[in-house]
């Protein structure tokens, strides 16, 4: 049995967490031994009894970067030796890191040179430090999440070792999943996802939800936690809207409150790839984006460009929004779901790592 490896942050919390459960089961069910190094303890994506062979270096959250780094650093040895442990005696079918820190436990690994460095966030954007940024990366095997996020590192980085592969989906599961039953509501309602942090924007899908008046007809629901919860609470209260918006929290299944919402709005500043897209669209529901860096125009095509709104225009989303409620056509055939179905990706993943490697 041969085996993939992946290091990631932990099985839980954000949009990459996903991805690599999603990779991880697919190849599971294709005969992998499906191995993962993680650095925290967060396990929300996966079950008890899951098949993945995990290690875990247990590190604490609340470390400062450097002190994150030191202990990674600290545990070299055991992440050598769990790597040479499941090498097999065909080696890696496949090796690849997401998000920075585990790109740099990787680095301090025995394969960092024969793992994929994949990119699920512009660096640039969270202000990194450009050229640290540019020496850490340069001659590494890159992957970016979107074809946007490939220009900037190729444009302004100067990086050249660069592949594009979208993140992918549990079609089937969704289908699922999405048929759920979420009890008895009391009006329609328009929902967001994600965390609740600055750069998805909540605070504007509340804006827009009250200047356009949505408030008469929908209730907004917002699902997912995080450091801005109080603010938006506040904030609810101070526009009137206590009684239309609620916070729901951390939902396990969200495609069952996808799949019953009138309408699925995005409004984040900046996304390297916004997973809620694909999943909403996924869910059979209709569904307005923000013009954010990067993705939407990727996910929204053809037609469906015209549900793209103007993030700094409050009155341009209000108007997406109407539209979208009155003209966009939910369909089971969209291009964007074919290319991140998981079966898909997973064969990407493993012929870029081929080209790369073998």
């Amino acid at each position: 049995m041969r085996s993939i490896l992946f290091f990631v942050n932990s099985f839980g919390k954000g949009g990459a967490e996903r991805v690599c459960v999603n990779l991880g089961e697919e190849y599971v069910k294709q005969g992998y031994n499906v191995c993962f190094i993680t650095l925290f303890e967060n396990s929300s994506y996966i079950e008890s009894n899951t098949k993945f062979n995990i290690f875990n270096l247990k590190l604490d959250e609340k470390m400062s970067k450097l002190e994150l780094i030191d202990s990674i650093f600290s545990a070299k040895k055991n992440i050598n030796s769990f790597v040479k442990k499941n090498y097999g005696s065909d080696g890696y079918a496949l090796i690849s890191a997401h998000l920075p820190l585990s790109h740099i436990c990787a680095s301090l690994s025995i394969v960092k040179k024969e793992c994929l460095y994949v990119q699920h966030t512009s660096l640039l954007q969270e202000n990194r430090h450009r050229i640290g940024y540019d020496l850490f990366y340069k001659f590494k095997n890159n992957v970016c999440v979107s074809e946007g996020l490939k220009r900037e590192m190729k444009e302004k980085m100067g990086i050249k070792k660069l592949e594009c592969i979208y993140n992918p989906i549990d079609l089937q599961r969704i289908y699922e999943l999405r048929q759920n039953s979420i009890g008895d509501i009391s009006k329609p309602y328009i929902l967001v996802v994600g965390r609740l942090i600055q750069t998805k924007r909540f605070d504007r899908a509340i804006k827009i939800f009250k200047k356009g008046e949505f408030y008469k007809k929908y209730d907004l629901y917002i699902i997912g936690e995080g450091e801005l919860k109080s603010e938006l609470i506040e904030l609810t209260n101070k526009l009137e809207l206590q009684h239309s918006v609620k916070f729901l929290g951390w939902q396990n299944n969200v495609y069952k409150w996808m799949n019953k919402a009138d309408l699925v709005l995005q409004t984040s500043d900046r996304e390297a790839f916004p997973m809620i897209l694909i999943e909403a669209l996924a869910s059979g529901t209709k569904v307005v984006a923000s013009d954010c860096e990067y993705g939407a125009d990727e996910i929204m095509l053809g037609e469906y460009s015209q549900f793209i709104s103007k993030r700094d225009d409050i009155e341009n989303c209000v108007r997406t929004i109407n539209n979208a409620i009155n003209s966009f056509l939910v369909s089971s055939n969209y291009t964007i779901l074919k290319k991140c179905c998981v079966e898909n990706v997973c064969k990407e993943y493993l012929r870029v790592y081929n080209e790369k490697f073998k």
